[in-house]
């Protein structure tokens, strides 16, 4: 028979791992338990929630490519390339007119492909939800579109927060976001692919 001082030390020699196991969050009913995002104390957490969001942002970001039909087609995947094979000329980048391996035509379709659906997607946000964007050495970002896309998810039940103090430090981080608010005349969610490119070749 266990002692009830051995009981409670053993109970709290176990805590740090049950709450680890702890589910505080569930994304398109995947769990979400407090070690996958470094949750354990209070000093934690903003951190923890930083990564919640990354995880929503992607999942929800990948649903809204998917159910608007954003992902990147043949004719774009070529305009990329036309662009990027001009900039590494004007960058007098040795690889410019090299031919690529078949692994390194794959590699190129992989991320080209993520990057214009993204871009694609920013551009989809604003125009559905406008609200505010911010200025990024990336191009413009709709944050507050972004803000709206996963509060409409969490209404529908596709993202939902258990843990109270992580839903505070999850939502309140978008009141001071964005860090530089574009101006109305800045923004701007053309392609930079699409655009002429700098004299010098600088714009990436």
């Amino acid at each position: 028979m266990i002692r009830p001082g051995r009981f409670l030390g053993i109970l709290l020699a176990l805590a740090p791992c049950l709450a680890a196991a702890q589910e505080v969050a569930r994304i398109f009913e995947v769990p979400v338990f407090a070690k996958d995002i470094g949750l354990s104390d209070a000093a934690s957490r903003p951190a923890a929630a930083a990564s919640l969001r990354q995880r929503a942002m992607k999942a929800a970001f990948e649903r809204f490519v998917v159910e608007q039909k954003l992902e990147a087609t043949d004719e774009e995947l070529a305009a990329y390339g036309r662009w990027n094979e001009e900039f590494l000329r004007r960058q007098g980048r040795a690889e410019a007119g090299r031919p690529v391996t078949e692994a390194q035509a794959a590699s190129r379709k992989r991320v080209w492909s993520q990057w214009i659906a993204s871009f694609k997607a920013n551009k989809a946000l604003y125009e559905k939800y406008g609200g505010r964007v911010g200025l990024t050495k990336f191009g413009p970002e709709p944050i507050g579109a972004i803000e709206a896309l996963l509060r409409e998810r969490a209404r529908a039940g596709d993202l939902v927060i258990a843990d109270a103090a992580l839903a505070k430090e999850f939502w309140s981080w978008y009141a001071s976001q964005p860090r530089r608010v574009a101006r109305p005349e800045e923004i701007d969610f053309t392609h930079y692919w699409l655009r002429p490119h700098a004299p010098d070749g600088a714009r990436r």
